[in-house]
Order: structure tokens, then C-alpha cells, then sequence
């Protein structure tokens, strides 16, 4: 008796149903896109900070042609 009083009951209201996942899951998606954006303005503006430097600090007419960051950053979507 004494260990079975110990043991943790589940309530209906204390369990994650299908509905509580599927809420907790659109939140971390939330989450994840807000991080990808801020990492990809981030990514944007190194890639930006680095070709304007290159641009200023050399003075030979290859260096103003200088590659721009081979990575696209595109506008995400926050349902």
C-alpha cells in the first residue's frame, strides 16, 4: 500500500494529450524560426561588413570586384 501511494498518478488534465503536443510544438517551431531569422540577418550582415572591408582596404581593380557571401538570406515566414 505504502508504495503504491508513491507511485505518480496520471489525471486527465495533468497528461499531454494529442492537442497539448500539438500545441507545444507549433511554440518550439515558433522558437526555431525567430533563431533562423536573427541567425540569417546575422550571416548577412558579417557577409556585407566583410566585402565592404575588402572593398576599402584594397586598392587593386580585382579586389573591387570582390565575390558577394555565397549565401542568400530570405525572409522567413512566423505563422
Amino acid at each position: 500500500m505504502f508504495l503504491t501511494s508513491l507511485a505518480p498518478r496520471s489525471y486527465g488534465g495533468d497528461r499531454l494529450d494529442g492537442q497539448g503536443l500539438q500545441h507545444l510544438l507549433v511554440h518550439i517551431s515558433e522558437l526555431l524560426y525567430v533563431e533562423a531569422a536573427f541567425a540569417g540577418r546575422v550571416l548577412a550582415e558579417l557577409c556585407s561588413s566583410a566585402s565592404e572591408s575588402l572593398n576599402n582596404s584594397s586598392q587593386s581593380k580585382d579586389a573591387s570586384r570582390a565575390k558577394p557571401c555565397p549565401i542568400q538570406s530570405e525572409p522567413i515566414l512566423i505563422y
